[in-house]
């Protein structure tokens, strides 16, 4: 399905998990003070978990579940008269079958609170809403999931959706300061969502009615081939002919009415589309996808992407190549310190940057036809003695052999081909790079004992992406699996203002010392990266203040990782990759060792 841009939206950022509860919340509260009979008044969520329990709101109100409580807010829209419907994931058969996943205890018993919930309410005299609940089989068979996670608020027909990438579940519940903790630790979550109104919401509302409309088809069916009990919960589903009425629901037409700036609310009135994947057939829509690409290779001044993982190939080459024609454009990665198989794919789409970058001075590298020795490729009066060789061929879903195969050539005219002759050195066998292009991750120094560094990092969930005047923020997470195989959504909107007002608050976020800036400058946020690294290499037992959080390069190796680790995965002999690891700097280098080195130690 192909969204075009609709005008007049107004959006606003939503940052972790506290603002976005809370903005639930304040939903929730608009809904309940609409009067009975209010035509198209109803709530409409999408969601790939829901606890049963989980709370709405501020910090706070996760301290009074029976006041805050999803369900005790849902009870109250019913009995103001108005309905709730809610779609959550439900794990195809292989899944249930080999792995188990929590969407399967928590769906089923959020399935029964709410067959609880109407039963109660069938015992009031007035009129009051119905609740239901869609647990969607996933069509996929390869383990592959339906992650879309919004909501839909409409109040008279005139809707309000937040959407993003947080999932009602506790462990998302996190502040801008990152300082909540849960039975004494820190949930170290970072989120990101919009909250819109404006005609984009129909196009939102299109896609939750396409997923509600498979529980018409299955009710409908002539020879059914599937129970709709296993799949809703409503009252009278055990009734072919009352759950096809059960399963009927309303279309909203209505044209939608831009509201005004409220004080304490900032919105900004812009131009919006939705895109998704997996949009009627398996595999057959990436637009989410296309999208991203064509606004990649449009680029002029600045890219920023943040998400668990930042591994899609055909992403990684539309970057590289527009740096390549643009070569002052700003580009800025945050991520996770990903472990195992997910950082070598980190690590993969980072060197596929960092070799082209026009920073990148030399490259060291082990060579298996002589392995006590360790070759160097440096860059001769700006020219690079080697070339970067990308095996990825789009379209070959089921040929992993580039993975294993991404390699660079050293030139004819370098010392390495004087040494070695020539050799193809596969990126697992790189075990230094000097450059000043990274990834990063935010990380805060906590404390030091005994020399050793300890560090607390974040998760970032967030799947957001800011490229020049357009901001994309969705469930959608910039990997292969999400692109082409779970069923996502996100929204592309295009106003500088809110794309430069959300830059800034991501990075004042990470590092609140930051100026207000309305350009991204990857050379400031490299160089406070490694002032903090190299300060706390000098003196590990001077911790940086307190909880300020700052952005720290993937390649940096505390001394808790045995100083030959980086942060981007760990040495698993299962994962290729393994062996890379920083001859220069080895397990046994001593503190000494190390401050003498500072500040100018090596990075890969």
């Amino acid at each position: 399905m192909a969204y075009t841009v609709r005008p007049y939206n107004r959006v606003r950022f939503l940052l972790d998990g506290e603002e976005i509860f809370t903005a639930l919340e304040q939903c929730f509260e608009m809904m309940v003070r609409e009067r009975r009979g209010t035509p198209l008044t109803y709530v409409r969520m999408a969601f790939w978990l829901i606890e049963e329990g989980i709370c709405v709101g501020n910090t706070a109100a996760f301290t009074r579940p029976d006041t805050s409580s999803l369900l005790h807010h849902i009870g109250r829209v019913l009995w103001a008269g108005h309905n709730v419907d809610i779609i959550v994931w439900y794990p195809n058969l292989k899944t249930r079958l080999s792995s188990p996943e929590q969407q399967i205890d928590e769906h089923d018993a959020l399935a029964r609170r709410i067959a609880d919930l109407n039963a109660q309410l069938e015992l009031h005299p007035g009129p009051v809403g119905r609740a239901r609940l869609y647990r969607e089989r996933y069509e996929g068979i390869s383990g592959s999931s339906q992650h879309q996670k919004f909501a839909i608020f409409s109040v008279n027909g005139q809707r309000t959706v937040v959407l993003g990438g947080l999932n009602m579940a506790q462990r998302y519940l996190d502040n801008v300061t990152h300082t909540i903790q849960i039975d004494g630790e820190h949930t170290n979550w970072h989120d990101t969502a919009v909250k819109i109104t404006g005609p984009v919401t129909a196009d939102i509302e299109d896609e939750w009615m396409r997923r509600w409309r498979k529980v018409m088809a299955i009710a409908k069916a002539k020879v059914p081939t599937e129970r709709l009990s296993n799949h809703l919960t409503a009252p009278g589903v055990d009734n072919q002919w009352k759950s096809a009425h059960a399963a009927d629901i309303q279309e909203n037409l209505t044209v939608q009415k831009l509201p005004v700036d409220t004080p304490n609310e900032r919105f900004y009135a812009l131009p919006a589309r939705v895109a998704v994947t997996r949009y009627s057939l398996p595999f057959n829509v990436c637009e989410i996808h296309e999208q991203i690409l064509t606004r990649i290779q449009r680029a002029r001044e600045r890219i920023y992407f943040e998400n668990n993982q930042l591994t899609d190939p055909d992403i990684v080459r539309a970057i590289y190549q527009r740096m390549k024609e643009v070569p002052s454009l700003q580009v800025l990665i945050v991520t996770n310190p990903n472990q195992s198989g997910v950082g070598y794919l980190t690590r993969r789409a980072w060197l596929h940057l960092a070799l082209r970058h026009p920073s990148c001075r030399n490259i060291t590298f082990m060579c298996k036809d002589a392995p006590n020795r360790a070759g160097t490729l440096t860059r001769v009066n700006g020219v690079p003695q080697w070339t970067v060789e990308d095996h990825y061929r789009p379209g070959r879903t089921t040929q992993h052999q580039w993975l294993q195969t991404d390699c660079i050539i050293p030139s004819k005219t370098s010392a390495a081909y004087r040494d070695f002759g020539a050799l193809q050195v596969k990126f697992e066998d790189i075990i230094d790079v000097d450059v000043d292009f990274h990834f990063f991750t935010p990380a805060v120094h906590v404390a030091a004992v005994r020399a050793e560094i300890t560090l607390r990092t974040l998760t970032i969930h967030s799947k957001l992406a800011i490229i020049d005047d357009w901001l994309v923020c969705g469930s959608a997470n910039w990997t292969y699996r999400s692109m082409q195989y779970d069923g996502e959504i996100s929204v592309f909107m295009q106003d500088r203002m809110l794309a430069t007002h959300t830059l800034v608050r991501l990075l004042q976020h990470y590092d609140p010392t930051m100026t207000l800036t309305t350009e991204l400058s990857t050379a400031t946020i490299d160089r406070r990266a490694r002032d903090l690294a190299d300060f706390i290499l000098i003196d590990p037992r001077r911790p940086v203040q307190p909880g300020r959080f700052v952005l720290l390069p993937l390649e940096y190796r505390p001394l808790e990782f045995d100083g030959a680790l980086s942060l981007f995965y760990s040495l698993d002999e299962r994962v290729p990759g393994w062996k890379a690891r920083d001859l220069i700097r080895r397990p046994t280098q001593t503190l000494a060792n190390i401050r003498q080195e500072a500040p100018n130690w090596r990075w890969w």
